[in-house]
């Protein structure tokens, strides 16, 4: 196999950082993109595509797709019980970072009105889950992305009975240790009275904030860079 260029390995460090702890994005890691070449137009191209890549796997993650294709990639094998990356106290999140609001890519403004669409889609509905319901599992994922924003917008959505706080864990399972998601999580869900259309948009409204929350960090990094 080819080795990776220096640009491609940039690249990969890069979304690692936004998968595994984007709270830590800063000014620095956007620099080493430059510095392999990357114009600003592409940084923004990167954040969005690393945020959004957080998306699928959990939607994958959480309804338990398999592959039904061969792939001439190695299977990964993934170990359950391995420990996510630690998340830093509140008092050290970025108040800057708030993924309750619709992020703004300044170089991508043909994206604006779909990221609306996409964010009203998942909170302005009382289909399957009420409007409290998908508040509740964004201010869940909120707080395991340290998105300080978030967190504050829904503070009003703290779990108040048991089918509230099942969902709030699930929503911070998926978030914090996707890789661990099992079957099992969702036999919980429909024992607190959730079908299966309301549990896929429970799993699509947390991939829905891990994007969101992701772009934030990333968009806070970039306003301080360059």
């Amino acid at each position: 196999m080819q080795r990776a260029s220096p640009r491609e390995r940039a690249l990969g460090g890069f979304a690692v950082v936004m998968t595994e702890a984007p709270w830590s994005i800063d000014a620095a890691d956007l620099d080493r993109l430059r510095a392999v070449g990357l114009t600003e137009d592409a940084v923004e191209q990167a954040i969005c595509v690393a945020a959004f890549f957080n998306y699928y796997t959990r939607v994958a993650d959480g309804t338990g797709i398999t592959f039904d294709y061969d792939s001439p990639l190695p299977r990964l094998t993934i170990d359950p019980t391995r420990e996510p990356v630690p998340r830093p106290p509140p008092r050290d999140w970025n108040p800057a970072v708030d993924g309750s609001r619709v992020p703004v890519f300044p170089r991508r403004a043909f994206a604006q009105g779909l990221l609306e669409e996409w964010h009203a889609y998942h909170f302005e509905r009382d289909a399957l889950l009420s409007r409290r319901d998908r508040r509740l599992l964004a201010r869940a994922a909120a707080a395991e992305l340290c998105d300080a924003g978030a967190v504050a917008r829904y503070e009003d959505v703290v779990p108040r009975d048991p089918r509230e706080h099942a969902l709030a864990a699930y929503a911070t399972k998926l978030t914090r240790t996707p890789w661990a998601a099992s079957a099992a999580d969702a036999a919980l869900l429909r024992a607190h009275g959730l079908d299966d259309p309301a549990i896929l948009a429970a799993i699509t409204l947390v991939a829905h904030q891990n994007t969101f929350s992701r772009m934030h960090h990333g968009l806070a990094a970039f306003a301080t860079s360059g």
